[in-house]
């Protein structure tokens, strides 16, 4: 809304009971004559741009059921909440609060049912009393820096909580047990603390039935699993599963996940072959697969019983690893969502900014794209990638890679990569990271390559390219740095002239639902520049981060 101004003055004895101003351009602070207001029931100030301190005064607001001030300029302390006993809604996320949030500040608080913290300032202890709370279904505390232990729960058991959300903290020592015996709790997310100790798979065995979603990245924690067929059966159905750098050994026995969308078991010790059943988990739904840095070896082949059904994937990372032999070519022709260009179905490239009071936890992902890591946060429907770098694949690029239409990042960099670049790498007409360096590639680099008019990052350096380097469009942009190491290459924007005065006239060619409809989405950031469009829209929609060491704090893109 277009709506300006501040806040007035309150008059005592005042009859206001809601006061709400959402998504306005509303400036300044809240005075203090706020709790003059005693029948106000309901504070609705979401993203505006207030600031300055919440008002001690709201502790006499005896009545207030509804409060929620996310995403404005908030700092300062909290006030304590204890005699709002009406209170069922607190959100004051996404500001500049800080300090210590004493326990009593939510005590007795019987009626309550959704905290939202994250993405604040806020340190010191978590206030065990919103453990001891029955009603509350939702406790959201991440991106902050609250230390020491998770509090235990006092009767888990009689505990409504469905959603738990302690990531990015500086939380350590083991997990509580009573965690285990929230049996409502479908949402559980740990990652990016220093939380210690071992946890058994077994320890999930008949508990925690209704968990769909688990994320115990990034701890100090180990996880021992088992190849238990009766154990496996008795585990929670997830449709998340993240279990990065959780010092797993071997897989887990997941061959009966048949809900699973996202699996990430990356930055582990898990050694072996890729498991058969891996084809089969999410019976055809899995979106998002992880398995990078870990020590697996031998092919990856689908069994002659498997089908491989990943129709809806759109992200596979199996970097790093020692993984050999060809790629096969029939996975590509499986993988629809990396082809089809079909908005409707997919909502690809919808750029719409998701409610944050929603839950897409399942869609915060990272990948490695132009020497960086990102963390993408809820755009998992309208994102693709494959990075199968750092490992011993051979033989040549299938051609059948040109049929994922709707790819942006490729990395088959650091392999043993044969023959020459598929001239149907053209037809990847949404690619904005193409990474092939470090093989031995040979031939001349596919004028077709010069239609990809959204590529803003290519590496074919160390190669054993020959020939011209293509001209027009975002060839023009790439440095000498993409080219380096083939020796047999020439043309700008090398420092070496070719020998043929002949220059070769790129090809663009046109898809045919392209030509059918005499245009595409594509020539809406044309005007724009050459990979001008996509690369402003897309840092809209993610943050790069360096990451020093192998486990380090990541950032949260935040809206």
């Amino acid at each position: 809304m277009n709506l300006f101004g501040s806040l007035p003055d309150f008059p005592i004895n005042g009859s206001l009971r809601s006061l709400v101003l959402s998504n306005t351009n509303f400036s300044g602070g809240i005075s203090d004559t706020i709790g003059n207001l005693k029948n106000l029931s309901r504070i609705e100030l979401p993203k505006s741009n207030f600031s300055g301190q919440i008002p001690k005064s709201m502790e006499k607001l005896t009545r207030l059921a509804y409060l929620d001030l996310s995403s404005n300029n908030f700092s300062g302390e909290i006030p304590s909440f204890q005699m709002c006993k009406n209170l069922t809604h607190v959100d004051l996320s996404r500001n500049g609060l800080s300090g210590t949030i004493p326990s009593v500040h939510f005590q007795d608080l019987q009626s309550l049912v959704y905290v939202d913290l994250r993405f604040n300032a806020f340190n010191g202890s978590i206030p065990p009393s919103l453990f001891s709370l029955q009603q509350v279904q939702k406790i959201q505390l991440s991106n902050n820096n609250f230390d020491g232990l998770i509090p235990n729960f006092s009767n888990p058991s009689a505990s409504l909580l469905d959603t738990l959300d302690l990531r990015s903290n500086r939380l350590d020592g083991e997990i509580p047990k009573s965690l285990f015996e929230l049996g409502k709790l479908s949402i559980l997310l740990l990652s990016l603390n220093k939380l210690s100790g071992s946890i058994r798979t077994i320890d999930f065995q008949g508990r925690l039935t209704n968990l769909t979603t688990l994320d115990l990245s990034f701890n100090n924690l180990s996880i021992v699993t088992t190849a238990n067929l009766t154990l496996v059966n008795r585990l929670p159905n997830f449709s998340s599963l993240k279990l990065a750098s959780c010092n797993l050994q071997m897989f887990p026995n997941l061959r009966n996940q048949s809900r699973l969308i996202n699996l990430d078991l990356s930055n582990n010790k898990i050694e072996g072959e890729i498991p058969s059943w891996i084809w089969r988990i999410g019976n055809g739904d899995l979106s998002y697969l992880n398995l990078s840095n870990n020590r697996l070896h031998g092919n990856v082949n689908c069994a002659e019983n498997q089908q491989n059904n990943w129709s809806k994937l759109q992200i596979l990372d199996i970097a790093s690893n020692n993984l050999s032999g060809k790629v096969p070519t029939e996975s590509f022709s499986h993988w629809a969502a990396m082809m089809t260009d079909d908005l409707s179905s997919k909502k690809h490239l919808s750029f719409r900014v998701l409610p944050l009071t929603e839950f897409y936890y399942q869609d915060t992902v990272q990948v490695t794209m132009k020497g960086h890591e990102l963390e993408l946060v809820k755009i998992l429907t309208i994102f693709t990638s494959i990075d199968i770098s750092s490992n011993h694949f051979s033989g040549e690029i299938p051609t059948t890679i040109g049929r994922l239409g709707a790819l942006y990042l490729l990395n088959v960099s650091n392999n043993e990569f044969t023959g020459p670049i598929p001239s149907y790498m053209g037809n990847l007409s949404k690619l904005e990271s193409l990474d092939m360096s470090r093989n031995r590639l040979t031939g001349e680099i596919p004028h077709t390559l010069s239609s990809l008019t959204f590529l803003s990052s290519l590496n074919l350096s160390f190669n054993q390219l020959t020939g011209r380097i293509p001209t027009g469009s975002q060839f023009q942009t790439f440095e000498n740095n993409s080219y380096l190491g083939n020796k047999g290459l020439c043309g700008f924007p090398l420092n070496i002239t070719c020998t043929s005065s002949i220059l070769p006239i790129p090809i663009y060619p046109k898809s045919s639902q392209e030509s059918k409809k005499g245009n595409d989405w594509l020539t809406v950031f044309h005007g724009m520049g050459a990979g001008a469009g996509t690369s402003i829209v897309l840092a809209v929609l993610y943050s790069i981060y360096k990451r020093n060491t192998g486990r380090s704090r990541q950032t949260n893109l935040s809206r």
